[in-house]
């Protein structure tokens, strides 16, 4: 990924989760600004152990997890459901960013129904 690719982004919710290996659905009140608009219903979170790394994330940058996106799509009938992946890294001097939203999803881009808090094993509000 060249420099073009990574999005600084505020994360100060990622601090709380750091480390952790699980994953959480971010609140509303929580989200970083780029994932506030309404089609957006959902932000997750894997927080990525101390021992995992991205190697094809091409970047000297700490991994800190993945954020996931859900979000809303009426133009996508019937699978209204979209979804997306972003890598979240921490840079030597602690700011975050994030890469290009990713498609290849460990489940199908595009639902018809939205996922269940129990099929995604969250843990809720960080």
């Amino acid at each position: 990924m060249s420099k073009r690719d990574w999005t600084p982004i505020e994360a100060a919710f990622f601090d709380k989760v750091a480390g952790s290996g699980c994953s959480y659905d971010i609140p509303d009140g929580e989200r970083p600004f780029q994932f506030t608009a309404p089609q957006f219903s959902r932000l997750l979170l894997y927080a990525a152990r101390a021992d995992e790394s991205a190697l094809s994330a091409q970047t000297t940058a700490t991994m800190y997890g993945r954020l996931v996106t859900q979000r809303y799509d009426p133009k996508d009938y019937p699978e209204v459901w979209n979804y997306n992946w972003h890598l979240l890294v921490r840079a030597a001097n602690g700011m975050y960013f994030m890469s290009r939203p990713r498609t290849d999803m460990d489940f199908s881009h595009w639902m018809a129904e939205p996922l269940s808090s129990s099929s995604l094993k969250l843990f809720g509000a960080p």
